[in-house]
């Protein structure tokens, strides 16, 4: 009997290791379970046709819900990693005024435009080496494993008045009041900061400092300001930009630009009431003017090629 209880003593000994074990795993699993990443998701809010500004296209809105890398393919290639772009790091988030640039040469058509494949990849933080781009970052699916993508048409310079013909509805040679609004994105509510329907001087200004930054860095660079003065704000101004570049930096910041124009008549020939706010009618009405050159309420060919690759980056 002396044996039995020994080995009962040892039974209920080895019992209890067991259960200790047991939970040590339980314990184990919660903490990974806490580790658990999400599916990467993404989605597209943009147009479906672009022209090039030198090699580079502004796409309005992409937002992703982690890091991701935003590429373009050529249609056919959506399962390949055979890039036309260089890779742009987006953040967590709504990204807006999105700059893609495309290789040398990617984008040739016969003015019908070439399609591209926009396509997204999670920015992988374990695997490889977080903010940079490797062949560890995996393009983001839906749950049903299939690819995020968004197919645009995008045009060359050349293809301008391909473009202008598409909007001369009419077909009379020129754009009216009617037709001019169809060639540029309104974002006035997005303009309109405090969602009041007009804008103030100061949102004016502060809209037409963002709309001419096309790189989103809050600066305004001499390439920027050349054409945007190209593009709407000639007549505003004198083209000197490094007298207008006061620390000589190279680039205008808000209060170096609000000192060009603070005292030009700028905001005051957009409000054509003289209520010191100008509601979107008359925004429209401004932008029209001052795209209209030679002022006779027209807009040629010559004028839209002028303004439409300074609008393409709102």
């Amino acid at each position: 009997m002396k044996n039995v209880k020994f080995d009962l003593k040892r039974f209920f000994l080895y019992l209890g290791f067991l259960f200790l074990a047991v939970n040590l795993v339980s314990c184990s699993d919660d903490d990974d379970a806490g580790d658990i990443q999400l599916r990467p998701t993404a989605s597209f809010d943009l147009n479906e046709e672009y022209t090039l500004v030198g090699n580079t296209i502004t796409l309005e809105s992409i937002t992703v819900g982690q890091r991701s890398w935003l590429v373009a393919v050529n249609a056919g290639s959506e399962n390949t990693n055979n890039f036309i772009s260089e890779p742009v790091l987006l953040q967590s988030g709504e990204n807006t005024n999105v700059q893609l640039t495309f290789d040398e040469d990617a984008i040739s058509d016969d003015g019908n435009g070439q399609q591209v494949v926009l396509k997204l990849y999670a920015d992988n933080t374990t695997g490889g080496t977080s903010g940079e781009w490797d062949s560890s970052d995996q393009p983001i699916m839906t749950a049903n494993n299939v690819l995020i993508t968004k197919t645009i048409t995008v045009f060359t310079d050349d293809d301008s008045t391909a473009v202008f013909a598409d909007f001369d509805t009419n077909g009379d040679g020129s754009l009216d009041a009617d037709e001019v609004p169809a060639t540029y994105q309104n974002n006035f509510t997005e303009w309109d900061a405090d969602a009041d329907g007009s804008l103030s001087m100061e949102e004016f200004y502060n809209t037409s400092f963002a709309n001419t930054d096309m790189d989103d860095d809050d600066g305004i660079s001499e390439e920027e300001w050349n054409t945007g003065f190209a593009g709407m704000f000639g007549n505003w101004a004198d083209d000197d930009f490094a007298s207008f570049d006061a620390d000589a930096d190279g680039v205008l910041d808000s209060d170096e630009w609000n000192t060009v124009f603070g005292e030009s008549n700028w905001f005051e020939t957009y409000d054509a009431d003289s209520n010191t706010f100008v509601t979107e009618d008359e925004w429209n009405t401004g932008l029209f003017g001052d795209w209209d050159l030679n002022d006779d309420d027209m807009i040629d060919e010559d004028e839209f090629n002028a303004y439409s690759p300074y609008v393409a980056n709102w």
